[in-house]
């Protein structure tokens, strides 16, 4: 007999089991949503966005604010 594999949803979706190991700090999660994965690693990229372009405004903010003080 064959089981029915299907699934109606992403919510009804089992995410696989993952590991993140980076010397001392483990982070181990299992039977996570692949919407839940989803929305983790999308929140992270965005806010990792969010930092590098904070950092290049007040590159450019700190170059204008030199040239102000050289003229």
């Amino acid at each position: 007999m064959s089981e029915n594999m299907s699934a109606d949803g992403a919510t009804s979706t089992p995410g696989g089991n993952f590991k993140l190991d980076c010397g001392n700090v483990r982070l181990k999660a299992e039977n996570v949503t692949e919407r839940v994965q989803l929305v983790v690693v999308s929140t992270l990229s965005l806010a990792f966005l969010g930092a590098l372009s904070f950092g290049a405004w007040m590159l450019v903010q700190d170059s204008r604010h030199d040239r102000e003080e050289d003229s």
